[in-house]
């Protein structure tokens, strides 16, 4: 008994697991205390793949190990050669692709690794990410044609052609919002002409000193944001840590223009919102959002 007992671990053995086929490349990193990170990435030869990642801490479960946070649920059961995953009800909070595999180690970890809550807590917290307090009618579900993925763009291309608007952290995930110009309108009129903007979703902080493997690799979700149409002499601005209710990380879209008299005005067009669900909510009006001038960008 006691020989047994000194053998027995309530988690599996720490390391690198492989779990890839055809379809996805799959990697899942377990530490010696149970905590795990999972990334999965969609083998494409377009800029369409999918991807996705989580993290947690796996218990001890009769046959194997669990893990569950809300209605996001993983069981790791013992399998010849390794683990056989599932994965049920996680696509809105890791991604919308398949984890469900065998998981074979591929490598003891020769490292410390990374605290599996870093991502929450390398950005600052959203002070509140419940429903904002005012009337339920001023936020609305974002319709499917703003919420459609065009173009799914990985984390390198985001950090050489796309400006960063706003970054900020919900349950351990990270929020960015990304715009990319079309150029200014004119040497004589300084306002850039925005040609997509978009809240991003993602399991690191989207920055420069992400390894290059890291940086080749897309966002778990992209919601993109409508732009106003612009006239020729029309531009777009952005205004972040804008403040609706007691939820201070939201976005405005202002249309701007020029008048070589009256100089530059904006108007705001509309805002937005990624909510305690990890959902895109417009607010409306936008006139009950508050923003600081020092936020526009």
């Amino acid at each position: 008994m006691n020989a047994l007992s000194a053998e027995y671990s309530l988690y599996p053995k720490p390391g690198v697991y492989d779990g890839s086929d055809a379809h996805f490349d799959r990697e899942l990193i377990i530490t010696a205390d149970g905590k795990f990170t999972l990334e999965v990435t969609e083998k494409s030869k377009n800029s369409l793949a999918r991807s996705g990642s989580g993290s947690g801490k796996l218990i001890d479960a009769p046959g194997g190990w669990d893990f569950s946070q809300g209605r996001c649920s993983m069981t790791l059961k013992r399998a010849m050669g390794g683990m056989q995953m599932r994965v049920e009800g996680c696509s809105s909070n890791w991604g919308d692709v398949s984890f469900d595999g065998k998981y074979k180690l591929a490598g003891d970890i020769t490292s410390k690794p990374a605290n599996t809550n870093s991502n929450a807590a390398a950005a600052k917290p959203v002070s509140a990410v419940a429903t904002p307090a005012a009337p339920a009618p001023a936020v609305t579900a974002a319709s499917t044609t703003a919420t459609a993925t065009p173009s799914l763009p990985n984390r390198k291309e985001l950090l050489s052609s796309w400006s960063n608007i706003m970054i900020d952290g919900i349950a351990g995930k990270h929020i960015a919002v990304f715009a990319k110009s079309g150029g200014s309108v004119s040497p004589d009129i300084p306002l850039e002409r925005f040609t997509q903007a978009a809240f991003f979703i993602d399991s690191v902080e989207i920055t420069r000193e992400l390894p290059p493997a890291q940086q080749a690799k897309t966002p778990m979700q992209m919601f993109p944001l409508p732009l106003p149409p612009m006239a020729k002499d029309e531009g777009i601005s952005f205004r972040g840590d804008c403040i609706y209710g007691k939820y201070d990380k939201t976005l405005v879209i202002f249309l701007d223009s020029y008048h070589k008299t009256k100089g530059s005005k904006s108007k705001p067009v509309s805002a937005w919102m990624i909510d305690s669900k990890l959902q895109l909510q417009e607010i409306k009006p936008v006139s009950k959002v508050k923003c600081s001038a020092s936020s526009e960008y």
